[in-house]
């Protein structure tokens, strides 16, 4: 009996062992991803402040071309005019010179001999006199009309020139954030293992909503619900009559080891804002371009009035969040064609509608300035994107909300 029992003391002590061996083994896994979430972490967030400075930059460079090609236009417009007046004066110019040409190639006698009164003749003599300073200062005009026209043509060569260069760097530009987004993509996509699950919760919800309204309202709930789950506390493991002292993992020995750290990326807090409770001046624009319809203005003899701001942008213009939040949906939907959902704190969300690359998932934290789609790069005049935000799933006048200084001139315009 008593060997017995020291043979299976020998066990539990061997099992305990085995079950030490193991949590041990967990917490060094667990320090190991931990340290590995922390430099994914880094790396997100450092790519995100690459990010913002980029898509910055493709901005400007887009506004710069449509600054240099609309002066282009302008100098075109300008030279035409120009071109048009210069024949106008050199027709004019050209009757005056073959008048005075054949008077000139008159002889005196012939002049005694002509018709009419000798006072005929003398009056003929004085406006010859006053005609020949008109024909010098029409003379001086052409002169001067050829040199505007010269310059002009010059004036339009340099902004060909530095449209061409323009363009080659905003390509280059592109270029290096379409290598940032891969790269985010690729980090997050390796810290976000549960991101198709949550993906296609999210588009199965968007397909039972029946309006944006709808939608807003379950993509609110299922934040809420998801929330109220992350906050319940894991119920505590039971105890066993052989459970080892407090504090030990205890599993059987065929039991795989459960690590206590996942490998995921979140956002630093510091870094999402809150969105302010009460008016005020945070939102940037979502793409350079013009407004071409506010809030509550209506396009269209049959259409409704539009609830937030049409901005016309330029063929494949970056689109980025206007302010810190969480993608709460991006694809397409009834009516609005690929669109993003962007929730932020106090029940607001900005909507972004008529996009044509989305670069960004459900879930993921963006910061504003961040690039988050791209416009259409068809062959068109322009591109249009919807801006709405809502408040409480109601949408609100963006317009007080929207930085005044954040951009370019254009967006001030509207085209009624």
């Amino acid at each position: 009996m008593l060997i017995i029992d020291i043979a299976s003391a020998q066990d539990a002590t061997q099992q305990l062992l085995t079950i030490e061996e193991k949590a041990a083994q967990s917490k060094k896994e667990a320090q190991k991803l931990s340290q590995q979430a922390k430099k994914l972490n880094n790396e997100v967030n450092n790519l995100q402040q690459q990010l913002i400075a980029s898509a910055k930059k493709v901005q400007n460079y887009e506004s710069n071309l449509t600054n240099i090609e609309e002066t282009l236009i302008s100098l075109k417009e300008d030279a035409e005019h120009k071109k048009i007046r210069l024949t106008e004066n050199r027709q004019k110019l050209g009757h005056t010179l073959s008048a005075l040409q054949r008077i000139a190639l008159l002889p005196p006698e012939a002049l005694v001999a002509a018709p009419g009164s000798p006072v005929d003749t003398v009056r003929s003599a004085m406006l010859l006199k006053v005609a020949v300073p008109e024909i010098e200062t029409r003379v001086e005009n052409l002169r001067s009309d050829l040199d505007e026209l010269a310059e002009l043509k010059r004036r339009i060569e340099d902004e060909r020139a530095a449209l061409i260069a323009s363009q080659k760097h905003i390509k280059r530009e592109r270029n290096d954030l379409n290598a940032l987004l891969d790269k985010k993509q690729a980090l997050q996509s390796k810290a976000q293992a549960s991101q198709k699950s949550v993906s296609a919760k999210v588009k199965k919800l968007a397909q039972q909503a029946r309006s944006m309204k709808d939608l807003v309202k379950k993509l609110e709930a299922e934040r809420k619900r998801l929330a109220l789950v992350a906050q319940k506390p894991k119920p505590k493991p039971k105890k066993t009559p052989n459970q080892v002292p407090k504090d030990t993992v205890v599993e059987s020995p065929s039991a795989p080891v459960q690590q206590t750290a996942k490998l995921t990326v979140v956002p630093d807090p510091s870094q999402i804002r809150e969105f302010p409770s009460r008016q005020k001046r945070v939102l940037l624009y979502p793409a350079r371009g013009r407004v071409i319809s506010k809030y509550g203005q209506k396009r269209g003899t049959n259409e409704s009035y539009d609830k937030g701001l049409v901005i016309a942008t330029r063929p494949s213009a970056q689109v980025i969040a206007p302010f810190d939040g969480r993608i709460a949906y991006a694809g397409e939907f009834r009516g609005y064609g690929r669109i993003l959902i962007i929730e932020h704190s106090g029940r607001y969300h900005t909507l972004l509608a008529g996009v044509e690359r989305i670069d960004v998932t459900e879930g993921q934290w963006v910061l504003a300035g961040e690039p988050v789609a791209r416009m259409s790069d068809k062959k068109l005049e322009y591109a249009e994107i919807y801006f709405e935000l809502r408040q409480g799933g109601q949408p609100i006048n963006p317009s007080p909300w929207i930085l005044t200084n954040n951009t370019n001139s254009n967006l001030d315009k509207v085209n009624g």
